[in-house]
């Protein structure tokens, strides 16, 4: 009786495991966003999203415990790569509403739970240095850090990180201690907020504090930023490409064909054209945004003017 040679059984051995891997399954994984104290934006006409990732072509099935959606139940499918998106109904979070809900995902056997999730305003905090800066040495911090009792108002930070490609999820931050915020919705209170970015806690503060029934309505506050770093590494492929005819020029004066080097001081690997974009911003485009804080000035300051609002561009809200 002929045998398969060693080598050829290796093979297709070989074969088979590669065609395995290919096949299994996605991992059911909504955004980082979606969790315990998540923040939804409240608009008239705009659907708040929540997304991820599963097994294409698999239905992915949201509850929502919101009295003002009378416990709806939406679903999506997984496209081919993977990806669904659900929106929600617009909703603005009335006076006596009961703005505190729970949310439940479902995909076959998997299941995923955000509780005590509302509705309110959500900013998105990028850049660079300015933005970065935490209440820790700025002027009357002591005073700041110790009011700040305001469970209303949650935290979001977004894990330093670079890559080549667009990913899919932001790479989580696991908090060390009660002082540090990692990639969970987190409340302020005087241990969590010290490191926080300042300039994006204290512009809601003062928002919330000049708005009436401002102090009470819900703010989620995502701070995705790295000091030092050039607004090409915060920049899509097609911003940048924009970016080329609108603000570099060559040594001769001419439209510059490419990208000048990074000249940040920023970890290594964490600056190159898009590289910030594609792990800090990419995995939430999708979200809603109420607004978006954008502070670049101290690398190509001279072209922060026309590049603001292309960087801004690449998130749409």
């Amino acid at each position: 009786m002929w045998s398969r040679p060693a080598s050829l059984q290796s093979a297709l051995l070989l074969v088979a495991l590669a065609l395995a891997a290919d096949a299994a399954p996605v991992e059911f994984a909504p955004s980082l966003l979606f969790g315990d104290n998540m923040v939804l934006s409240e608009s008239v006409t705009r659907s708040a999203r929540i997304f991820g990732f599963a097994a294409a072509q698999t239905v992915v099935t949201l509850a929502d415990s919101n009295a003002h959606h009378a416990k709806a139940r939406y679903s999506a499918t997984a496209d081919a790569s993977g990806k669904w998106t659900i929106a929600l109904a617009p909703y603005v979070v009335e006076p006596g509403d009961a703005n505190n809900f729970t949310l439940t995902l479902t995909n076959g056997g998997a299941k995923k739970t955000a509780a005590n999730a509302a509705y309110g305003t959500v900013l998105l905090c990028s850049g660079q240095s300015n933005m970065e800066l935490n209440l820790l040495p700025i002027y009357n911090t002591t005073t700041i850090i110790a009011a700040a009792n305001h469970p209303n108002i949650r935290l979001f930070t977004v894990n330093r990180n670079g890559s080549k490609t667009e990913a899919r999820q932001l790479q989580p931050k696991v908090s060390v201690g009660p002082a540090h915020v990692g990639t969970v919705w987190t409340p302020v209170t005087p241990a969590t907020i010290p490191t926080f970015s300042a300039i994006c806690y204290l512009t809601a503060l003062h928002y919330a504090q000049r708005v009436p029934g401002g102090m009470k309505k819900v703010y989620g506050l995502v701070s995705s930023n790295i000091g030092s770093t050039d607004v090409q590494s915060w920049m899509s492929q097609t911003t940048r490409a924009k970016a080329l005819k609108t603000c570099w020029r060559s040594q001769d004066g001419k439209p510059a064909i490419a990208l000048p080097p990074s000249a940040s001081h920023a970890p290594a690997g964490f600056f190159g054209s898009g590289e910030l974009f594609n792990a800090m911003i990419y995995p939430m485009i999708g979200n809603l945004w109420s607004g978006i804080l954008w502070d670049q000035g101290e690398n190509n300051g001279e072209c922060c003017s026309s590049l603001l609002l292309a960087a801004l561009h690449c998130c749409p809200c």
